[in-house]
């Protein structure tokens, strides 16, 4: 009876993205996709990136990349940050091309950062460990 007690007595939160909700438990990441979010728990649980994710140099993992160094900022997860910023050069330099996906990613993400006060981001010079 008392692990009944105390698993009801637990409250769980989902993150979701990017469908808004009116449940309190439910954490909204408007920036922030679907993969985004499950690479963000897969890098918490590793401390690495998704196999997939780290490997392939595609628009779609640049953009996912993008977001996951925002989020990484904002939640001011460094071991995060620097590990997007790697792999992010990493994908760029082997694929060029992926420079203008990255570079039109952060420019959404800044419009919406504008436009919902910054999400508390500050200015400055961001120093990467590579």
């Amino acid at each position: 009876e008392a692990s009944t007690a105390a698993a009801a007595s637990t409250t769980t939160y989902s993150i979701i993205s990017p469908t808004t909700s009116d449940d309190p438990q439910k954490i909204y990441i408007e920036f922030a996709s679907q993969s985004t979010i499950e690479a963000v728990i897969h890098f918490c649980a590793t401390l690495d990136l998704p196999p997939d994710l780290n490997t392939k140099a595609n628009e779609l993992n640049v953009r996912t990349i993008s977001q996951l160094h925002l989020f990484a900022q904002l939640f001011k997860i460094h071991p995060l940050i620097n590990e997007t910023y790697r792999t992010a050069r990493r994908m760029m330099n082997k694929d060029p091309s992926l420079v203008c996906a990255a570079f039109d990613e952060c420019n959404v993400l800044l419009a919406q950062a504008t436009c919902k006060n910054n999400w508390g981001l500050e200015r400055g010079i961001q120093k990467y460990d590579d």
